[in-house]
This record gives structure tokens, sequence and C-alpha cells, in this order.
């Protein structure tokens, strides 16, 4: 399993996941970003153990890269709450921080689409059909999502991944 725990581990686990080479295959490097593409289809016994960790990687690196620059994303880790109000800055606490600002933005989200539809119009766009019955979307998540998929907003956790072959 792969440990990355502190600031200076964040900044490569950026660059392993553009650029790494922990995993070669005729001498070419392997980007810790393509692991499910390789792991899937070739080792699912080993996907299927890299997966949870490969998914928190890749929502933390989204999160930095979502910053202008690595000082704002630093500035915005230590400030944020601890229990113990420190300053210290582990992996924990800045996917506990990512998480944090993804459910305000959902939620700011969801209330703008409240506001900018009526109730008939938010029916229909925020819903689905399950069985030939109409249902609404009632997670927030699935909300914000296809409210900013209407408005061609893009925020990194609402990346869908496709398992197509290339």
């Amino acid at each position: 399993m792969l440990t990355y725990k502190t600031k200076g581990d964040l900044e490569q686990l950026v660059r392993d996941w553009t650029s790494g080479t922990l995993i070669t295959m005729d001498g070419l490097g392997i980007p810790l970003g393509l692991w499910k593409k390789l792991y899937k289809g070739t080792r699912p016994r080993a996907w299927t153990r890299l997966k949870d960790q490969w998914t928190k990687f890749k929502f933390i690196v989204g999160g930095f890269k979502s910053f202008e620059n690595a000082e704002e994303f630093w500035t915005a880790m230590s400030l944020a709450p601890t229990t113990l109000e420190s300053k210290i800055v582990n992996f924990k606490k800045i996917s506990n921080t990512l998480r944090g600002i993804r459910n305000e933005r959902d939620n700011q989200d969801v209330e703008n689409a409240k506001r900018k539809y009526n109730d008939e119009e938010y029916e229909a766009l925020f819903s689905y059909k399950k069985r030939g019955k109409l249902c609404i979307l009632t997670k927030v998540q699935d909300i914000a999502r296809r409210y900013r998929g209407r408005n061609g907003e893009v925020v990194y956790w609402d990346e869908e991944e496709t398992d197509e072959e290339e």
C-alpha cells in the first residue's frame, strides 16, 4: 500500500498522480492516476485492495489542483478548524476540509436550483424515472451535480469516470 502523510508527501502524491514511475511497464512509468485502468482490467483482485486508497488519493489530488497554487491550498488547509485547534496538517484533516468545501458548495448549488426554478420546473429537471414512476432526486450531491451540469459548471468531484476502452 502507498502511504503519503505529510505536506511533502502530498506534493509527491500530486507528482506521482500525473507522472509517477512507481510502476513501470517496458521501461515506461505508469502514473498513479492511471492505476485504475491498469489494475481493474488486468488484476481485479489487486484493484479491489487498492481501490479505496486510490479513490481517496484521487479526491485529495483533485482538491489540491482545484486551488490556484500550492500556497493557496496550504493556507486553506492550515486555517481549517481541528478538534485540537492545532496547525498540524495531515491527510485526514485535508480530506475532512475538502469534504467540508464540497458539502458547502453542494448545499449552495441546491439552494440556487430551488431559487432558480419554480416547483414544476424543479420537479422535471431534478427527477428520474424508476419502473415508469417519476422520482424526485433527494440527495444533495445528486441535485447539485445535475444543477452544475445544466449550467456548464465543473468541479473536480463531479467528474464522471468511464470504463470505456480507449
